[in-house]
C-alpha cells in the first residue's frame, strides 16, 4: 500500500472532527467508511505500517508535538500527542468495514497499541514530563522509555497518597464536594498506575524475540526431515570430525 501518509492524514482529520463534533454520528460513520476505502487492498503488514507512521508523526522527536525550548533543544507537548492516540482506535473502527474485519488478532494489536500509548501519554501528562520520548518503534527505544518511566511510578504513588490525605482534610472541614473531587482524581490516577504497571511497562520492557527465517535450513530441521538420511549422516560425520 503506497498511501500510508494519506491514510494517517485522513485518520488525523477524522480524529479532530470526532473531538470537535462527537455527536455527529452520521458524518463520523461516513468519514470512517472513507478511511476504509483508502485501506482497500491493504494487508495486515500495511496496517502495521500505518500504526508505525502514527507513532512517528505523534510521538517522535521530529513530530509536530515538539516545541523549541529556547535553548537550542526541544520539549515535548504530550497534550498534542493525545489526538494521535485517537487515530489507533479510529483505524480499528475503519478496519471493520474492510475485508480485514475477521482478522481479530490484527484488531487486537491495533487497539492494544493505541491503549498502551494512550496510558503512557496520560502518565506523562500527569507528571508533566516534557522530555522527548525515545523511538517507540524499536525495542531499544521502548526499553529506554521504560527506564525513564519506571522510576517515576513512585512519584505517582506519592501524588495519589497526597490526594487521599487532602480528601480527608477537606472532609473534616465539611467541604464534601471538594473532598469527593480529590477522591475521584485519586481513583483515576490509581487506575492509571495499575495500567502502567500491568500493561504498559511490560510492553516497553519486552525483549525482542529472535525468530529464525522459516526458509532457512537449520541443522535441527535437516536432521529431523524424514527421508533425508544421507544428508543427516553427512552432517553428523562432519560434526564428528570437527569435534575431534
Amino acid at each position: 500500500m503506497k498511501k500510508v501518509l494519506e491514510v494517517v492524514g485522513a485518520l488525523l482529520g477524522l480524529a479532530r472532527m470526532v473531538k470537535a463534533k462527537p455527536d455527529d454520528k452520521a458524518k463520523i460513520e461516513k468519514e470512517t467508511r472513507a478511511v476504509a476505502e483508502l485501506l482497500k487492498g491493504a494487508r495486515p503488514r500495511d496496517i502495521l505500517r500505518v500504526c508505525d507512521e502514527i507513532e512517528n508523526q505523534g510521538f517522535s522527536s521530529s513530530s509536530d508535538t515538539m516545541d523549541p525550548d529556547g535553548k537550542g533543544g526541544t520539549v515535548w507537548a504530550p497534550e498534542r500527542s493525545r489526538i494521535y492516540c485517537d487515530c489507533f482506535f479510529i483505524l480499528a473502527d475503519a478496519l471493520k468495514y474492510t475485508v480485514l474485519a475477521p482478522e481479530k488478532d490484527l484488531l487486537k494489536r491495533v487497539v492494544g497499541r493505541g491503549m498502551n500509548i494512550s496510558v503512557l501519554i496520560s502518565f506523562c501528562r500527569w507528571l508533566k514530563l516534557t522530555a522527548p520520548l525515545p523511538n517507540l518503534l524499536s525495542y531499544e527505544g521502548r526499553n529506554e522509555t521504560a527506564k525513564l518511566m519506571r522510576p517515576k511510578m513512585s512519584e505517582l504513588t506519592e501524588y495519589i497518597l497526597s490526594l487521599n490525605n487532602q480528601a480527608k482534610e477537606l472532609e473534616k472541614q465539611n467541604r464534601y464536594e471538594d473532598s469527593q473531587k480529590a477522591r475521584e482524581t485519586s481513583r483515576r490516577l490509581n487506575e492509571l498506575y495499575g495500567k502502567m504497571e500491568h500493561h504498559v511497562l511490560p510492553w516497553l520492557e519486552r525483549i525482542e524475540k529472535k525468530v529464525p527465517d522459516e526458509n532457512s535450513l537449520t541443522l535441527g530441521k535437516v536432521l529431523g526431515v524424514e527421508g533425508s538420511d544421507a544428508m543427516a549422516k553427512m552432517l553428523k560425520d562432519v560434526l564428528k570430525e570437527t569435534s575431534k
